[in-house]
């Protein structure tokens, strides 16, 4: 069937699309076409009436299952079937098979003759070995007394901590105290002096040398009490290994001593005088 066309009012021909009539327009002019009869009346166009949808049967919802468990049902009887089949028919070798697989008898075994062993006779019992005597006993190392260059150190150290403490109370007013500690300076100079070797003479505190600086501290002339005061404070702190700086007056000359204690006489720090003002830092 030929499709149909219309003409606009404008002169535009164009077919008929599959729509319904009240909503046909002009593609040219826009237009709304309508359509009337042969008298002049307007004509009515009856829609097409679609056909209603016939509902679908209703569904077996066991039948897929049933199938499948059918389909299951025939493979294992034809798999069932095969294996009866194929177990009972008997299967012949080849006989170069047969042949290969057939136990192969062994040779005669050739007996050996029997060697006889004579008895070995029981090994006699050894005595136990003697227990080690016992390691003797050590015999105590004789003391002995330290070498030049250990004993000149301990002189010096001893020299240099009792310097400190006789200046200490030379600033402080206490003379005789500090006498007294001069007396050691010397008694300590003079072992040092009973040395072979003068090489392993350590440079320490020496009888009559003043000192004039330690650490940070110098000697004030108007207010002495305060580098005794540095002296003093600095040896009641001080620990085994210390190491401080001073400065001292020997013949006219100023030098600058390394006092190193690697340990202090408790006999000489009980001689320092009490505490009195604090050094300013």
């Amino acid at each position: 069937m030929a499709q149909r066309t219309v003409r606009c009012g404008c002169g535009a021909d164009f077919p008929i699309p599959a729509i319904p009539p009240a909503t046909l327009h002009c593609p040219r002019c826009g237009e709304r076409l309508t359509f009337a009869s042969a008298a002049g009346g307007a004509v009515r166009v009856r829609e097409d009436v679609r056909e209603p949808v016939r509902p679908l049967p209703p569904r077996n919802p066991y039948y897929p299952l049933v199938l499948l468990c059918g389909a299951g049902l025939l493979i294992a009887a034809g798999l069932v079937a095969l294996t009866i089949h194929y177990s009972v028919k008997e299967r012949s070798l080849s006989p170069i098979a047969d042949e290969g697989i057939r136990a192969r008898q062994r040779p005669p075994k050739e007996e050996e003759p029997l060697i006889s062993i004579r008895a070995i006779p029981p090994t006699p019992e050894l005595p136990p070995p003697p227990l080690p005597a016992p390691p003797p006993a050590p015999k105590e190392a004789p003391k002995v007394p330290p070498t030049p260059p250990g004993r000149a150190r301990d002189l010096g150290i001893h020299a240099n901590l009792a310097g400190l403490v006789s200046t200490a109370l030379r600033l402080s007013g206490r003379i005789d105290d500090a006498r007294d500690l001069q007396a050691l300076v010397v008694r300590d100079h003079e072992e040092l002096s009973e040395l072979d070797d003068r090489n392993v003479r350590p440079d320490c505190f020496n009888p009559g040398d003043e000192i004039v600086g330690f650490a940070a501290v110098g000697l004030d002339p108007q207010r002495p009490e305060l580098l005794a005061e540095a002296i003093r404070e600095w040896l009641s702190e001080a620990r085994p290994g210390a190491l401080v700086l001073a400065t001292v007056r020997r013949d006219a000359q100023k030098r600058t001593l390394t006092f190193w204690f690697p340990d202090l006489d408790p006999a000489l720090l009980q001689k320092l005088p009490p505490a009195g003002r604090k050094v300013p830092k």
